[in-house]
């Protein structure tokens, strides 16, 4: 069996240069570490900028994911910690005044299933989310003749056409042009 041969800082410090190697090292530690400081802040700011656009986006709806109800743990060690629950039940809902089939669509979670077995919860959800359903006003468009007969589908197919078709159409504008110049 042979000895292994040392990797190339070995043979470098053999050849007594093992100090401006140390040094090249460390700067470029150095200059390593200040590109990811500097590549994490711009991350860092991307992602809180995509977090506020995405807040406004789906506004009504709440940032941090679904809303839930607050529930304890059920064994000795946990039930002094609140935690998130599944879901609210329909009298937590109904106490709340949020009507069931609203409720999914402002990000409320429902759960069907669950039953509340104390008075005292169902209460507090009650003052917890009061909730006013606001009623958008709008008016009422008498259809006409016109929009009856208004072709919704054949009208898309040739916008679609006409857009894709828009170079090729100015192109055999510009060279007719040219022909009756000529």
């Amino acid at each position: 069996m042979g000895t292994t041969r040392g990797c190339l800082a070995n043979d470098v410090e053999r050849d007594g240069q093992a100090q401006g190697l140390e040094v090249k090292a460390i700067e470029g530690v150095v200059i390593r570490s200040l590109k990811l400081n500097l590549i994490l802040s711009i991350l860092l700011t991307r992602r809180s900028a995509a977090r506020q656009e995405k807040a406004v986006k789906i506004f009504p709806l709440p940032t941090a994911g679904l809303l839930r109800l607050i529930a304890h743990g059920y064994t000795l060690k946990y039930n002094m910690k609140v935690r998130a629950g599944r879901a609210f039940s329909l009298e937590e809902l109904k106490a709340a005044g949020v009507p069931k089939k609203l409720a999914p669509t402002i990000g409320i979670v429902v759960d069907y299933r669950r039953r509340n077995r104390s008075l005292e919860g169902l209460q507090a959800y009650g003052s917890f989310m009061p909730i006013t359903r606001e009623i958008p006003l709008f008016e009422l468009v008498k259809v006409t003749e016109e929009m009856k007969n208004f072709k919704a589908y054949g009208k898309l197919r040739t916008e679609t056409t006409n857009t894709r078709h828009v170079g090729v159409r100015e192109k055999r504008a510009a060279e007719a042009e040219k022909e009756e110049k000529k």
